[in-house]
């Protein structure tokens, strides 16, 4: 990812959109860039050849929206950051494939009330790799815990009246919150191990 983000810098600088001196942020940009396309790219094409593109989206919604405000675990370079990121989502489709249906609704239940006390707790939470000011921390609190409040509302809605026929898609969602509480998980878990508390 970073030669690819090198050779397209290279090559704008070559052709002269943009300046020498806009090199290093032109590289960090295109790196992201290109870390999101095969992120997506990777995890969509899989939703698509195995029939289970609704339920990825409905994961990758719980998954990011939160993940945006809670902070959590960032991987040293793009390239581990997209493993752990088809990893997890493999793990998820693990978990959607071998369930039974009549199993999910507690197991959302659960899962969902383990992960809301862990993203209230710990959210938002930086990582050395990813920092934040006093500032951005007091936003994504705020941002977070009216997050969960909403993710708690659609839950108790729609297991009073959507379960039973769409119980598969809010079990998605709510693996991708507990994606998010296990990735704060992980940030703790390097704070600790290296000693940042």
């Amino acid at each position: 990812m970073l030669l690819m983000a090198k050779k397209l810098t290279s090559f704008f600088i070559h052709n002269q959109v943009i300046k020498e001196e806009e090199k290093d942020i032109y590289e960090y940009c295109f790196q992201i860039f290109i870390s999101s396309i095969a992120n997506f790219g990777t995890i969509f094409l899989i939703s698509i050849i195995t029939g289970r593109f609704l339920e990825t989206v409905y994961y990758i919604i719980g998954f990011f929206i939160l993940r945006s405000q809670t902070g959590g675990y960032h991987t040293k370079t793009h390239f581990r950051c997209y493993i752990l990121t088809v990893i997890m989502y493999l793990i998820f489709r693990l978990i959607i494939n071998w369930i039974f249906l009549s199993w999910s609704y507690w197991m959302t239940l659960i899962l969902f009330i383990v992960s809301f006390v862990i993203m209230w707790l710990f959210a938002p939470i930086s990582d050395r790799n990813k920092p934040f000011d006093a500032d951005e921390f007091k936003k994504y609190k705020r941002n977070s815990r009216i997050i969960i409040i909403l993710f708690t509302i659609i839950y108790t809605l729609c297991s009073f009246k959507l379960y039973k026929d769409y119980g598969i898609y809010i079990l998605s969602l709510c693996l991708g919150n507990v994606f998010a509480a296990v990735s704060i998980l992980m940030a703790l878990f390097s704070k600790y191990k290296n000693k940042e508390f």
